[in-house]
């Protein structure tokens, strides 16, 4: 079954209520190991697979809220402000060791 068919499926059969509940449960299990990490704990490989659960999760809610496209949008406005930053603050580094 293709990806969409699929997620649309899920979202039918367990409901967007539930769906959204696990969601924010995978968003947490993700937060967990990665406070996990940050203490030190070598966890890359279950940070890895609650990233996926994550994507999958996300991919769902896209899907089921039809925002692929302000999605889309959003990370690219907001990756171009962090490369601003980026750009800024290393502007700001460099001045700061010429005084």
């Amino acid at each position: 079954m293709e990806k969409e068919k699929l997620y649309t499926y899920a979202w039918q059969k367990f409901g967007a209520v539930s769906q959204c509940v696990v969601t924010m449960e995978e968003c947490a299990e993700l937060t967990k190991e990665l406070s996990k990490a940050i203490r030190g704990e070598s966890n890359g490989l279950k940070i890895a697979e609650e990233v996926a659960d994550v994507e999958i999760m996300l991919e769902q809610v896209k899907q089921n809220f039809a925002i692929q496209t302000l999605v889309a949008g959003f990370k690219r406005d907001k990756i171009k402000r962090l490369e601003k930053r980026l750009i800024n603050s290393r502007k700001q580094v460099t001045n700061d060791n010429n005084n």
